[in-house]
């Protein structure tokens, strides 16, 4: 039969189980606006009474249950959801990344562009008018300089826009390199934290906490595979192990974390090209994850930086980023210049590339032999049988040329037919396309994070009802657990001071 002061355990072990349940309720309570804090419960198990391994077995039916035990204290975590959470975040970073980029171009390519490139242009084609009404005023050919003059300045002006965007969204990328490597880094040194704490015996959930906090930010810039294993470390106890692994389109998995191991990115640049190589702490490369980042910040930092949409070659980056549109406003300009050379005659040249080389937006500038030129420069009739006639014939060619439609290269085979302006027009539609688009995008990823993280937090998160719930269950069990000593300790004492007396 079971002892004469079980009763005393079974009361103990509950007022124990208790207590451990309002400490941790109060700690709940407490940090219910901690962020990334997991809500806790104290695990028990009841145990059973069970002699068959005595030497002397009595009767079952005099053994009874024998109270409960606190195993240790856990959280409220769903794992899947986890694994889903961090998903979705990783689809939206990309569109968020991507639209910081599309919102640099944006304020180039806007209606500021539109609305002055295009008066500049009107505003050529009429001195030009006014030149063809007189190609003998000086005067009126000094303006058509000046106008052109400060078109070039347009087109240099909107290129260091483009390049100061590049720039900034450059930096942007290497920030989150070392931003993720100090990531993998403090993750390494939980993960040796929490397997000494688990040495000596202690949950360290503050710790996982915060490691889970480090892992949603890390699964932003790329998609992380999370998991767990459970080391032996001698005399029948193991540990449990934490490993993260960037995980491919394909299931390729690269680790990145390994307990307290852990790798380092870096950011490349090949042919103009940006990339994220895998290297050890030694540097020496693992391996070149460009190719296989699908989503994530850093699949939206690259698709900025590398794409250059219908101008790529065969293994570029093919999504219109920062380099689709610098080459729009380069064929822009290299096509105006162009035009005009060609017009004017291949000796007098009206526009060159500053420093020699293809024209672009970046280097358009007047030619030296226009800037020089004393009298007349400009061609204003055209040479029919070895000679000029005397007519404005080649000012009213280049007019038309400038205001009927061009083909414009766009990279693909396909060119553009359109005026100048028609060409701006279109580049800012299509970015205007493109930022709707990853709006949606952005909208819908969102839309599934918030749902996923509701989810989430209704596991996770503390709620002060439940809490207040459970702080009276426990106080009642509080209660409730110190009767029942009372009463086996007055049981007790007219057992051991009663007996034998009754009756005398």
């Amino acid at each position: 039969m079971s002892s004469t002061f079980t009763g005393l355990q079974i009361g103990k072990s509950g007022l124990m189980s208790a207590m451990s349940n309002l400490q941790v309720t109060g700690n709940n309570i407490s940090n219910v606006n901690t962020d990334g804090y997991t809500r806790q419960k104290v695990d028990t198990i009841a145990l059973g009474a069970y002699n068959g391994s005595m030497r002397y077995v009595t009767c079952a039916a005099n053994y009874k249950g024998l109270g409960s035990r606190i195993t240790g204290t856990s959280q409220y975590r769903d794992t899947s959801l986890d694994v889903r959470y961090r998903q979705e975040v990783a689809k939206l970073s990309q569109q968020t990344a991507a639209a910081e980029g599309l919102n640099e171009i944006g304020m180039i390519f806007d209606d500021t562009i539109n609305t002055v490139m295009d008066e500049q242009f009107s505003n050529f084609v009429s001195q030009l008018q006014n030149f063809a009404g007189d190609p003998s005023s000086e005067v009126a050919e000094n303006l058509v300089k000046t106008s052109a003059e400060v078109l070039t300045q347009f087109f240099n002006q909107y290129s260091d826009r483009i390049e100061t965007a590049f720039g900034d969204m450059t930096a942007t990328f290497n920030e989150s390199i070392d931003n993720v490597n100090s990531i993998l880094e403090r993750v390494a040194s939980l993960n040796d934290s929490i397997r000494n704490a688990q040495l000596g015996q202690y949950d360290a959930l503050e710790l996982r906490d915060e490691r889970n906090v480090l892992l949603d930010e890390l699964s932003q810039y790329m998609n992380i595979q999370v998991s767990t294993k459970s080391v032996p470390v001698g005399s029948g106890y193991s540990v449990e192990t934490l490993k993260v692994d960037f995980l491919d389109k394909d299931g390729n998995v690269y680790n990145l974390i390994d307990g307290g191991d852990y790798n380092q990115l870096k950011a490349t640049t090949n042919n103009g090209q940006f990339g994220i190589v895998l290297n050890d702490l030694n540097g020496t490369q693992i391996e070149d994850l460009t190719d296989n980042i699908y989503n994530g910040a850093f699949k939206g930092y690259l698709d900025i930086l590398n794409g250059k949409g219908t101008y790529a070659g065969t293994n570029d980056n093919t999504y219109k980023g920062i380099p689709f549109y610098r080459e729009s406003l380069n064929t822009l300009a290299n096509k105006f210049a162009t035009v005009l050379n060609e017009a004017n005659g291949a000796d007098k040249p009206m526009f060159e590339a500053e420093g020699g080389g293809v024209i672009t937006a970046e280097n358009i500038q007047l030619s030296e032999k226009w800037r020089t030129a004393d009298g007349s420069y400009i061609t204003n009739t055209v040479k029919t049988g070895g000679n000029y006639n005397t007519d404005n014939t080649n000012i009213l060619y280049m007019i038309s040329q400038l205001t009927g439609k061009q083909e414009f290269s766009t990279g693909n085979g396909t060119p553009f037919e359109g005026t100048f302006q028609d060409y701006l027009t279109n580049i800012c539609a299509t970015l205007g396309t493109q930022i709707q688009s990853n709006e949606i995008l952005s909208t819908t990823y969102a839309n599934n994070v918030d749902d996923i993280d509701y989810a989430r937090e209704s596991v996770s998160g503390v709620n002060l009802d439940e809490e207040a719930i459970n702080m009276i269950t426990y106080n009642y069990a509080l209660t409730a657990a110190s009767r029942f000593l009372t009463t086996v300790d007055e049981a007790l004492n007219t057992l051991i001071s009663s007996t034998g007396m009754v009756g005398r």
